[in-house]
């Protein structure tokens, strides 16, 4: 898994691929790259097979900041939280 060295060390990925037993996987988010497409909340839907209205992964926008005069540069920030269920 040499694609996972940037975030983990090797002795980690190692060491954890010896344990005895399942595996458990997780889901890496980096939130600076997050546009707020919300392709995981489409791969989630298909992967899960859920009706309309029902999404167990969801994407939520948080401004940061305030628009207080119109004369000047706003200081706003949107980031983008993609909340999945973990299940």
């Amino acid at each position: 898994m040499p694609e996972l060295g940037a975030f983990v060390q090797d002795e980690v990925i190692a060491a954890s691929l010896k344990k005895p037993g399942p595996k458990q996987l997780t889901l890496w988010v980096d939130l600076e790259y997050c546009v707020g497409c919300h392709a995981c909340t489409m791969a989630c839907k298909g992967e899960n097979n859920t009706p309309v209205g029902v999404d167990f992964n969801r994407v939520i926008e948080v401004e940061v900041g305030a628009f207080t005069d119109s004369k000047e540069k706003p200081d706003l920030r949107v980031y983008f939280v993609p909340m999945p269920c973990m299940h």
